[in-house]
């Protein structure tokens, strides 16, 4: 394991556990009734990128806490990933469509990067775009497996047009 995907948390946040207690998200107490979609969609992309990729997450749990303020917007630490709050907490009636398309789509770039990333990781830096480029494309087909509310292939049409003309 690279050394940058280690981390610790010590907080007195509030957390939200799947049925089994593999999968869990941690927030600030006024901020814990916003994470029941990413505690709703993560486990079953973390469960469709195990069948997709036909390679079992190797680790024992998942944490995803939601910090305020975190400067990064989202880092995918080994079993711990962090994201700033407006990348992992969605409020139904409150928050916008288009919040919960960016909240699902960041947790599955970072649930992508478990494999591309953590599993298996560039031997130097200079390689690292190749992590973040994998993730990139996968995060849709992730985020489709679960949800209707992004037409992946629509997205994956406009990239490949972008990167067509991009100079």
């Amino acid at each position: 394991m690279s050394t940058y995907l280690v981390a610790f948390i010590v907080s007195d946040f509030d957390v939200r556990k799947s049925e089994d207690g593999n999968f869990r998200v941690w927030a600030r107490h006024d901020a814990i009734n916003q994470s029941q979609y990413s505690l709703d969609i993560g486990p079953k992309i973390l469960k469709y990128f195990e069948d997709y990729f036909k390679i079992k997450f190797p680790l024992p749990k998942m944490d995803m806490v939601a910090l305020p303020d975190f400067s990064a917007g989202a880092m995918e630490n080994w079993g711990l990933i962090t994201y700033r709050e407006t990348a992992m907490l969605y409020q139904e009636g409150i928050s916008t469509r288009g919040s919960k398309q960016r909240v699902g789509v960041v947790v599955s770039h970072e649930l992508a990067h478990q494999w591309f990333g953590n599993l298996v990781t560039p031997s130097w830096w200079t390689d690292l775009w190749l992590n973040e480029g994998f993730a990139s494309y996968i995060e849709y087909i992730g985020m489709d497996a679960v949800s209707h509310l992004i037409d992946t292939r629509l997205h994956v049409a406009r990239i490949g047009k972008i990167s067509v003309t991009a100079q």
